[in-house]
């Protein structure tokens, strides 16, 4: 069964493809779901899909990878970023058969996945802590802030721990 959860502009094309090619029974549009409701989307798949000819850094795949779920990606200079990082997933141009070859890649991939709901729960907080931490060593390491930030009181530079 493929569910499509989310919207986007080819979804009537995608749907009125999906009644041509009979499979109806096979194939559900579900649009967008709550948030709340996305980990346990996420938990009962077996990779997800990201296809947008641009975008920024998508929570979407941040999601997906804490949830151990391989992703299939454009091949934008965006998402290449996120692979090298780490994040499982298959880069993939948008065009029919390299997203077929990109969706059974990640499949193979996703075969040692753990089961659903085995995954550690991360809050929007474990995100935020993650993030706070990454910008304070960054930013410890710039010298501008060795010097104290421009246009600040402050002499000193910021404490972090």
């Amino acid at each position: 069964m493929l569910l499509l959860v989310g919207h986007g502009e080819l979804r009537a094309r995608l749907e009125r493809l999906t009644v041509d090619l009979g499979l109806e029974e096979r194939v559900r549009f579900l649009g967008p779901v709550p948030h709340s409701e996305v980990p346990q989307w996420l938990s009962s798949s077996n990779i997800s899909i990201l296809l947008s000819e641009r975008t920024g850094c998508p929570n979407f795949v941040l999601e997906s990878s804490a949830c151990n779920i391989p992703c299939v990606l454009s091949d934008i200079p965006e998402m290449r970023e996120l692979i090298r990082l780490g994040h499982r997933g298959q880069l993939v141009s948008i065009e029919e058969g390299a997203v077929a070859r990109g969706m059974a890649a990640a499949l193979e991939v996703g075969e040692g996945a753990p089961e659903p709901n085995t995954v550690k729960v991360r809050t929007w907080d474990h995100v935020a802590c993650d993030i706070l931490r990454h910008f304070m060593v960054v930013l410890a390491s710039r010298e501008v802030i060795q010097g104290g930030c421009p246009g600040s009181r402050a002499k000193e530079s910021p404490q972090i721990s």
